[in-house]
């Protein structure tokens, strides 16, 4: 009777626990901002069974993902013979369903068997083939030692249970209770009797610890995770949430305090793993930068649950904040779909909003873009492109109001040289080609991606209106360019104000006119070529094969990849509005790829974004000026070509 007491309030105790701290977690996360997550159902269950059942983004990694499997899996089915195990020591009885189900009894044994293979595989990483993002801690070893001697425990106690006769289960399919019972058939009654009383209480007392460890520790994951994949955002990748502004003047919005963040942010808190994963692929994080996707998580958790009252300022360092260079390195590789970017975003709309601490650097683009419409700080009539585009004699919309696309050239290349003949390259083949395109010439303003990634959130809506409704006039359906960047913000956040466009950027472009036979590459071209992929047009829309595809189509040209390429390419350093900044410190992630550029041995470097070009090439310039490498637009080098 007294088992039976201690038992009952050992699990009232742990249970009630659990609970209590569950809920006071829950009840931060309600404390966020509002944010609609309940829209598209069949999408986000397909989503949750990918991710949670199947655990797609775990098994990246696939041996250390097939441990997780067998472990998460297996852990799941013994949860329901842990009940059984409950009853069979307290009252002495057995679940008929468990004890007399030949299809139970195979898949419990099976189960016990993975977990154990996968507790060992992952001690293995940890101490043998630890990757270097992944952090090792006590708890860590402690939780996969609490998982061991559950199971251990579990089959040590059916192992005696059979071994003394006192089980009448199908001794067949339990295998592996079958194969252990042969070391202890000798087992003394007694003994076995006490034994079993051993490994009964040793698996329950550390279920009862992972009750109180789970809510003080990373493995919370294991409670809110599956929800937080669920609620994932279903927008567009490269698309950041709108904030609904007001009509008073100052007024402020992004995130201050810790409650200014939305409660899917809150839930991404109690959700990571911390891993690491984000860290591994995070630019700047790499390049031995401040920012850490991993460190904000961590952070933001620590002071909710301190119930410090401190700001965003004081939390993070601004040069956590202003480095992200929203690649979306971290959120691709998070298996628990948290959402680093936004969060960064949001502290630096605050700090926008509020007109306080904002670095010279961002404060000299706003004003630019305002005078100007550019974050040249210069009217494009005085750009050194702005001759050379005119030169071309491309037509306007208003002198060609029936032309198919919108050539949308964007700002770059009106003030820089190599953005220029990108953009004078892609024209020179349209025209060849025979598309039936215009410009907007003297009308075109920037489309706003840059000021809406440093937080300005107010002037970027504005812009984006004004185009808008120039757009509309002109009756713009299908955009072409030569900017990823302007590509996914007309592509993806303008339509969150009215403006549905259809928008190709240029390689995708190009790749369609010479699978149609438009273009007709001849000139031989016989060139080791390294391609860089933005990380605007691969990561976030997709476009990977197209400009591999181009190249291919160039006679002579002989492709040759970096050791970071495709879904894990490295960040230029230039994105979030870092091409602004930096300029007297150095820019450590152009550095860094650059570096990779350089070891491919490559004698032409191949980029489709105007960004990476620039940064790219002045990054070479500075580390080996005598270097026989040359940086060119896609567009250039099919134009050679032709």
């Amino acid at each position: 009777m007294m088992k039976i007491i201690i038992f009952f309030l050992l699990t009232l105790f742990s249970a009630g626990y659990f609970v209590w701290a569950v809920n006071s977690r829950y009840r931060v996360i309600k404390s966020g901002r509002p944010l609609n997550r309940s829209d598209r159902p069949h999408e986000r269950w397909k989503y949750f069974c990918t991710q949670v059942l199947w655990q797609k983004k775990i098994r990246d990694f696939p041996i250390f993902g097939v441990f997780h499997l067998f472990f998460t899996w297996g852990f799941l089915v013994l949860l329901i013979s842990s009940l059984d195990m409950a009853l069979a020591g307290l009252f002495h009885v057995r679940i008929p369903f468990i004890e007399y189900n030949e299809v139970y009894l195979f898949i419990r044994d099976t189960a016990m068997a993975l977990v154990i293979v996968g507790v060992f595989g992952c001690l293995l990483r940890r101490s043998i083939k630890k990757p270097k993002w992944l952090a090792n801690n006590i708890m860590a070893y402690v939780i996969l030692l609490l998982v061991l001697v559950i199971v251990i425990s579990e089959l040590l106690f059916n192992t005696i249970y059979f071994s003394q006769g006192t089980s009448s289960g199908i001794s067949g399919a339990s295998w592996l209770v079958l194969a252990t019972s042969k070391l202890l058939k000798d087992l003394n009654f007694i003994i076995g009797y006490r034994a079993a009383e051993i490994v009964w209480w040793m698996h329950f007392l550390a279920m009862y610890s992972f009750l109180v460890i789970i809510p003080n520790s990373k493995h919370l994951h294991l409670v809110f995770a599956a929800f937080n994949t669920y609620w994932h955002s279903l927008d567009p990748k490269g698309a950041l949430l709108p904030i609904q502004l007001g009509e008073e003047k100052g007024q402020t919005y992004g995130a201050n305090k810790l409650e200014d963040f939305t409660w899917k942010q809150l839930l991404d808190v109690y959700s990571c793993v911390k891993c690491g994963r984000c860290n591994n692929r995070c630019p700047a994080q790499q390049s031995g930068e401040e920012t850490k996707p991993k460190k904000v998580n961590g952070r933001v958790r620590k002071h909710l649950e301190n119930n410090t009252k401190k700001t965003i300022g004081e939390i993070f360092e601004k040069e956590a904040i202003w480095g992200c260079t929203t690649c979306g390195g971290c959120v691709e590789a998070c298996p628990m779909s948290c959402e680093h970017t936004s969060k960064f975003i949001d502290m630096r709309r605050y700090i926008v909003s509020s007109n306080a601490n904002i670095p010279l650097e961002i404060k000299q683009v706003f004003k630019g873009i305002e005078n100007y419409g550019t974050p040249w700080g210069l009217s494009r009539n005085q750009g050194i492109g702005y001759a050379r585009i005119n030169e071309l004699g491309l037509p306007t919309l208003t002198e060609n109001p029936k032309a198919e696309y919108l050539y949308f050239v964007g700002c770059t290349a009106y003030y820089n040289e190599s953005a220029l003949k990108a953009a004078v390259a892609f024209a020179r083949i349209l025209k060849s080609a025979g598309v039936n395109f215009a410009i907007l010439g003297e009308d075109e303003g920037c489309c706003g991606e840059t000021v809406r990634r440093m937080g300005n959130e107010l002037l970027f809506q504005t812009m984006a209106k004004k185009n808008i409704t120039l757009f509309g006039n002109l009756g713009v359906k299908k955009i072409i360019t030569i900017c990823p960047h302007c590509l996914n913000t007309l592509q993806n956040e303008y339509s969150q104000f009215g403006g549905e466009y259809e928008v190709i950027p240029h390689v995708a472009f190009l790749e369609n006119l010479l699978s149609r036979g438009k273009l007709k590459p001849l000139n031989n071209q016989p060139e080791l070529v390294t391609f860089h992929d933005s990380c605007y047009l691969g990561r976030y829309n997709g476009f990977y094969n197209q400009p591999r595809e181009v190249l291919q189509a160039i006679p002579g040209v002989s492709l040759t990849e970096m050791s970071r390429t495709k879904e894990s390419s490295f960040c230029c350093g230039a994105g979030g509005g870092r091409f602004w900044m930096n300029a007297e410190t150095g820019n450590a992630i152009s550095i860094n790829r650059t570096y990779e550029v350089l070891a491919t041995g490559a004698k032409v470097l191949c980029t489709s974004c105007p960004y990476c070009q620039i940064i790219l090439k002045e990054e070479i310039q500075r580390i080996d000026p005598d270097r026989e490498l040359i940086i060119m637009d896609i567009a250039e080098i099919l134009e050679a070509s032709l």
